[in-house]
């Protein structure tokens, strides 16, 4: 029963670094217009997009994706201290710049909810394929 369970939770969580990767892809497209601009590299396409200035938060919440190597290496050896550190990074660099993102967006969210659209908030340019 035991090695069940234990493959069924490390299948578990392969498939939610899967996600973390896929997630990692959307930010850095995110980013893409950033990290463009501090190389100096200029792409008209990108620059009309019109992407708002990255938070310090998302690219901090990037670094977490590093931690999967850890993880993966630890489903493999069986080591649960390389995991409860996965865990730590997850929660420290994954989570945690979340919950900042959650504060500091709040006051945006909540006025749009009650209010509905305004000058005070920012909307994002959606893109013509959505």
């Amino acid at each position: 029963m035991y090695l069940f369970s234990s493959a069924t939770n490390k299948s578990r969580l392969k498939y939610c670094i899967f996600f973390h990767y896929l997630l990692f892809f959307v930010m850095l497209a995110k980013l893409s217009a950033d990290i463009l601009d501090h190389l100096d590299i200029f792409i008209w396409e990108i620059e009309e997009l019109q992407v708002p200035q990255p938070l310090w938060w998302e690219y901090i919440w990037c670094i977490s994706l590093s931690l999967s190597f850890f993880a993966l290496s630890a489903i493999k050896r069986n080591r649960i201290k390389t995991l409860q550190k996965y865990m730590i990074g997850i929660i420290l660099l994954g989570y945690g710049p979340l919950g900042y993102a959650i504060v500091y967006y709040f006051k945006d969210v909540w006025t749009y909810l009650t209010v509905g659209k305004s000058d005070d908030i920012h909307l994002w340019q959606v893109c013509s394929f959505f």
